[in-house]
């Protein structure tokens, strides 16, 4: 894909999603909670962002909405 600007700024910076812990393993019978905070293009936090997760696969790994 290629296009052409006057713009002379370039394209607006992308918003972040960042998932707090970024990496875990998991044990079996064990659940953790996850975290994520927002920032748009400009770098400024998105109060409550609306987050949904899901499990590719619900028969090895589950997602509950409920928050501790």
């Amino acid at each position: 894909l290629l296009a052409c600007s006057d713009d002379a700024t370039g394209p607006a910076p992308a918003p972040q999603v960042n998932v707090i812990p970024s990496f875990l393993t998991l044990v079996l019978g064990v659940s953790r909670q996850l975290t994520v905070t927002m920032t748009d293009g400009a770098g400024q936090t998105i109060p409550n962002p609306s987050v949904a997760f899901a499990s590719s696969d619900p028969t090895l790994v589950g997602v509950d909405a409920s928050a501790w």
